[in-house]
């Protein structure tokens, strides 16, 4: 089955870098998803040229790109959940995470901005990569220029090795350069929660207010952090075409 996940993946993908991973979620997926213990995360590259232009904050640009990488995660997801479903197995897809405004106050994901399920959480028990000093999930391909999406089943897969620490080291280059100050600069472990080490809130409050001025338009995105990271930097690409957007 993995295989066969991998190349429609690939197929699905086109020309687009991607990552593939499979983890073990037991115990770790709740809100009745409890027997879907079984994770396949899928990662999309973000074009590099796009990514080197947040190094100043958001850009039109990027949020073309942000909305349409998602839209295309959740595409290929859909195609690997049905896969799953006609071999008689579970599958639910856990849509890419988009920006989200508050129109209903009792939502629950803006009391402590923390989503129903995390894929970043996926991605490093899938050994993709870990998670970076302002909270962004870096993948050892790609670092952090990448969106993510899961697909959670039933059906048993052979996993990767969780990925158990950080390989940031002493580099604090994406804290000094975060607009809101709102990560510490500690080093991220399993089972560390993310406010220990990260103020969610602060970053989202600067994003708004730096995506409507740079934009014009209404978001939660900022950038920086990724743009200055310089796993990704290391591995980055020449431009692509944009078509990608």
């Amino acid at each position: 089955m993995r295989g066969e996940i991998e190349d429609l993946v690939r197929e699905q993908a086109g020309d687009r870098d991607f990552l593939l991973g499979f983890s073990s979620l037991y115990g770790l997926v709740d809100g009745g998803r409890s027997d879907l213990i079984y994770g396949i995360s899928v990662g999309l590259r973000l074009q590099d040229d796009i990514v080197d232009e947040l190094a100043e904050g958001p850009t039109e640009r990027y949020l073309a790109h942000y909305h349409s990488t998602n839209r295309g995660l959740d595409r290929i997801t859909g195609v690997v959940a049905g896969l799953l479903r006609s071999r008689g197995a579970k599958a639910e897809v856990i849509p890419a995470t988009i920006n989200r405004e508050p129109a209903d106050p009792e939502d629950p994901y803006f009391t402590d901005l923390s989503a129903s399920f995390s894929h970043k959480m996926a991605a490093t028990r899938a050994g993709l990569g870990w998670i970076g000093k302002t909270a962004l999930f870096v993948s050892d391909r790609f670092g952090p220029r990448v969106r993510l999406v899961t697909v959670l089943t039933d059906h048993p897969l052979e996993v990767g090795v969780p990925c158990e620490m950080s390989l940031c080291g002493e580099c604090l280059l994406c804290v000094e350069a975060c607009p809101a100050q709102a990560a510490d600069g500690m080093e991220w472990f399993p089972g560390l929660e993310r406010d220990r080490f990260f103020d969610a809130a602060r970053c989202r409050t600067t994003c708004i207010q730096m995506t409507e001025s740079r934009t014009g338009q209404r978001g939660t995105v900022c950038g920086i952090c990724m743009a200055v990271c310089p796993v990704g930097i290391e591995f980055r690409t020449p431009a692509a075409e944009d078509e990608w957007i």
